[in-house]
Parts: C-alpha cells; sequence; structure tokens
C-alpha cells in the first residue's frame, strides 16, 4: 500500500512495472482504493517520519513538473539507480565490493 500511496500508481501485480502514465482506469482504482481503507491510510501517512513526508511531496512536485512536459525521463528508474548506487557505494571493503558486482548488474538488466 505504501509503495502506492508514494507512485500514486497501482502496482500491477503480474507485472511489476512502474509506467509514468496513468490511465483512468489506474486513476478509479486508486479513487476507489482510497475510499475503501481511507483509515488505513491516514494510519500510514501519520506514521511516516515528518522528513519522508517531505520527501514525498517534493516527489509530487516532481511527478507534476514531468507531467507537464510530458513526462520526458521515467523518474522511476532514476530514482532507483541513484538509490541503489548509494547503497553499493556504502560498501567500504573492497571484497565487498566485488561482491555486490553480479547484483548490481542483475539490478541493471532488470530495469531495462
Amino acid at each position: 500500500m505504501f509503495a502506492e500511496i508514494l507512485t500514486q500508481t497501482p502496482l500491477k501485480r503480474t507485472n511489476f512495472k512502474l509506467t509514468t502514465r496513468v490511465t483512468e482506469e489506474d486513476v478509479s482504482y486508486m479513487k476507489e482504493f482510497a475510499a475503501k481503507r481511507f483509515d488505513m491510510v491516514m494510519s500510514v501517512l501519520k506514521h511516516i517520519p515528518p522528513s519522508l513526508l517531505l520527501v514525498l511531496r517534493n516527489l509530487n512536485t516532481i511527478r507534476s513538473i514531468a507531467q507537464e512536459h510530458g513526462n520526458p525521463i521515467d523518474r522511476y528508474e532514476i530514482l532507483a539507480r541513484c538509490a541503489t548506487r548509494r547503497a553499493f557505494a556504502s560498501s567500504h571493503s573492497v571484497l565487498s565490493k566485488i561482491y555486490n558486482i553480479p547484483t548490481m548488474v542483475y539490478f541493471e538488466i532488470k530495469l531495462l
């Protein structure tokens, strides 16, 4: 549920591919989802640290700007790459960096 709130798109269970284009069907699904689970959504939002809420707000701004420009970039792919680069960069030992290479390659292939 948090992922759907974060991306503001329904996560299709058969293919975990985030799209930047939202259909009318997706919008109606999200509205119905929020209406049915309003208390649960509010509970999740209340337990999120304020700094993360600021990030969510900024992501909404980025999403809005990207939509105004016709979604020229895949922001989910860019965010995923930035996050994983940072996660892999936090490895301090040379051995762990070498060990992480196959995982990084696999992740990059999955993003294609």
